[in-house]
């Protein structure tokens, strides 16, 4: 009889630990696949390159800066 009720909790705790690791398994499965990398969109870009050949054709030549001081530094050593 006491041999019975050992073998009937081995068994009960042979489903319950089958059953834990078939959780553990979907867990990790649904980690990984929440885990990936989001696709993103690449941006055309067609707007802004229309906008860059509009002021293209305005500029024929760039000035040269205004407002420029320079110091010199002299230093003397003895």
């Amino acid at each position: 009889m006491h041999e019975q009720e050992l073998r009937d909790k081995e068994r009960n705790l042979n489903v319950k630990e089958f059953d834990l690791v078939e959780r553990e398994i979907q867990l990790l499965i649904l980690q990984q696949t929440t885990n990936a990398k989001p696709a993103i969109r690449k941006r055309t870009g067609l707007v802004r390159r229309k906008l860059l050949d509009k002021y293209r054709e305005d500029i024929q030549y760039i000035s040269s800066p205004s407002g420029i001081t320079y110091f010199l530094k002299v230093f003397f050593y003895v």
